[in-house]
């Protein structure tokens, strides 16, 4: 076995609706947008 393959194998794939992540494959990149005036706490000006 290739470390590659290893590393995908000890890595695991994770599963959202019909998408399907191979950690150690490729790079996700992930963002939060969050709306609510009262996010993060304190004035925010």
């Amino acid at each position: 076995m290739l470390e590659s393959e290893a590393m995908s194998t000890a890595l695991g794939v994770t599963v959202c609706g019909d998408r399907e992540f191979r950690w150690g494959e490729r790079t996700f990149i992930m963002g939060v947008l969050n709306l609510t005036p009262d996010s993060f706490s304190g004035d925010g000006l």
